[in-house]
C-alpha cells in the first residue's frame, strides 16, 4: 500500500487501512501460528491437514498485514496529508446532520442522512486512512472516528415534527443578552428568589438603618403599646392606716 504524490496532490489508498489494534491482533495470530508450527515446540502440530491449513492461514495474514498497513511517508508528505484532511473535513461537515438532528429524528432525517453518507462515503474513507497514516502507532479508538467531527446542533429547541420533541430552554443564551434586557439586574426566576431569601435570612434586620417611615410606624406602635399598658396597670396599693373609699357607698 503506497501513497502517490503528484505535484501538490496526494492520492491516498482507496482500501481501508487496518487500525493499530487490528494490526496488533493480526501480528499476534501470526506469532501463535508460527509457534504452533515450530519444530522445537513440544506442543507443535504433528502434521496433516491442520498444518497445511495453519500454514495457509499464516500466509494470508502476512499478506493482509502487508497490503493493509499504513505506509511510511516522509514529513513533507505528512504535511500534505494533513492539509488534505482539513479540506475533507470542511467539505464533508458542510450539510452533515447534527447530533441533535440524529437524536431527535425529525421527519425526513433518515433519508437525508443516507443521501449525505452516500455522497461522502469515499471522502470519509480517505479521511480515515489519512488519520492512520499520520499516526500509525496511535491506539486511540476514536482516531479514525468521523463522528467526533459531527456538529452538535441546537440543543435547546423544541421540534414538534421529531420523534423526540425535546424541550425549549434558554441555557445557551449569552450573559450579555440577559444584561442588556434586564439592564444589569438579574432575572426574577425561582432560583434567584430562593437565593434572595437565603441571603436575607442571614441579615440581622435589627441592625439595619431605619427609614423615616419605619421610624414613624415604630413610634406609633410604641405609643399604642404604652397606652394599653397604662389602662391595664394595677392600682397603687393603699398605705397602712389609709382608708379606701367604697365606690358603691
Amino acid at each position: 500500500m503506497e501513497v502517490v504524490v503528484k505535484d501538490s496532490e496526494v492520492q491516498v489508498p482507496q482500501k481501508p487501512i487496518l487500525r493499530f489494534h487490528q494490526r496488533e491482533e493480526v501480528k499476534q495470530e501470526i506469532e501463535d501460528i508460527d509457534n504452533s508450527l515450530n519444530p522445537q515446540n513440544p506442543f507443535k502440530m504433528r502434521g496433516g491437514a491442520d498444518v497445511a491449513e495453519a500454514s495457509s492461514r499464516m500466509r494470508r495474514l502476512k499478506k493482509q498485514l502487508n497490503d493493509y498497513s499504513p505506509p511510511e511517508v516522509p514529513g513533507a508528505v505528512k504535511d500534505k496529508l494533513a492539509k488534505r484532511a482539513k479540506e475533507i473535513e470542511e467539505q464533508v461537515t458542510n450539510g452533515m446532520p447534527t447530533h441533535e438532528e440524529m437524536r431527535k429524528n425529525p421527519a425526513g432525517m433518515v433519508g437525508r442522512h443516507m443521501r449525505w453518507e452516500k455522497a461522502n462515503k469515499k471522502r470519509i474513507l480517505e479521511w480515515k486512512n489519512i488519520q492512520q497514516i499520520l499516526e500509525p502507532d496511535s491506539n486511540d479508538p476514536d482516531l479514525s472516528n468521523f463522528e467526533r467531527l459531527r456538529p452538535s446542533g441546537e440543543m435547546d429547541r423544541f421540534r414538534g415534527d421529531a420523534q423526540i420533541n425535546g424541550l425549549m430552554s434558554f441555557g445557551n443564551i449569552p450573559q450579555e443578552y440577559w444584561d442588556r434586557v434586564f439592564q444589569g439586574a438579574k432575572p426574577n426566576s425561582a432560583l434567584e428568589q430562593v437565593k434572595k431569601v437565603e441571603e436575607e435570612s442571614k441579615i440581622d434586620k435589627r441592625k439595619l438603618p431605619r427609614t423615616e417611615e419605619q421610624k414613624r410606624v415604630l413610634a406609633e406602635r410604641l405609643a399604642l403599646a404604652r397606652a394599653k399598658q397604662a389602662e391595664t396597670k394595677d392600682p397603687v396599693s393603699p398605705q397602712e392606716g389609709e382608708s379606701v373609699p367604697f365606690e358603691g357607698a
